[in-house]
């Protein structure tokens, strides 16, 4: 698994022919797909699908949080293996959606911009499709209230351009709106942003009755 994540194909050949187990997992229930994801080495992953594990849907492999290859493809930063992935046929709704966040959770979270553009322009231009990418766990929002969160302008945009009427949509753990994130962490584009974009500027919190402006309060983002 370490000549996997380091992206090393001659020790990883090596091994394979002295009979090391290709399917074996690590601690973190971690296979040679999740490892290769995060190397960067794209040349390494195509060597790896080509030769070695052909079959896509073994490429849905989870670790002990439910994330796929295509999760950990992020931590490596390398949209190139991400694009590689989505083209095989690699699915960015992770195959336990109660379980863990989606690969465009991730993206915002991590504030990358060129992953979820790819997730969203290689998807199928349709409004039932675009909703089937953004499935949420139930202890989490849609990916805005994480964009809205973190202060990405960039994906924010991006999100609202592709994902219908999701400005208002509530978080079901939190009861908030990304008006209520974005006020809440003192991003004023964003809020800006979600208003233009027909957000409820008085709009409630469904767990505590708050609003944009009690978020602010509270959180001393009086501008």
């Amino acid at each position: 698994m370490i000549a996997a994540h380091k992206g090393n194909i001659p020790i990883f050949q090596l091994l394979i022919k002295k009979g090391a187990n290709l399917y074996d997992k690590d601690n973190g229930s971690r296979t040679v797909m999740h490892w290769a994801a995060t190397s960067g080495n794209l040349s390494f992953l195509e060597m790896l699908y080509k030769r070695y594990i052909p079959d896509i849907s073994q490429w849905s492999c989870t670790d002990e949080d439910g994330a796929t290859p295509l999760h950990y493809s992020l931590i490596g930063s390398n949209t190139q293996i991400l694009q590689f992935l989505i083209s095989k046929g690699c699915n960015p709704i992770p195959p336990d959606t109660a379980k863990t966040l989606s690969v465009i959770h991730w993206s915002c979270a991590l504030g990358l911009t060129d992953p979820l553009h790819c997730i969203l322009t290689s998807s199928n231009n349709t409004n039932s499709n675009i909703d089937e990418l953004v499935v949420c766990p139930s202890f989490v929002g849609e990916p805005l209230h994480v964009a809205a969160s973190v202060g990405s302008m960039e994906l924010s945009q991006l999100l609202i351009e592709r994902g219908n009427d999701v400005v208002n949509n509530h978080d079901p753990s939190s009861g908030m709106t990304p008006l209520h994130c974005s006020s809440a962490h003192g991003h004023l584009n964003i809020l800006r942003l979600l208003l233009t974009n027909n957000a409820e500027a008085n709009g409630l919190n469904h767990s505590n009755g708050q609003s944009g402006l009690h978020y602010a309060s509270a959180s001393g983002h009086g501008e």
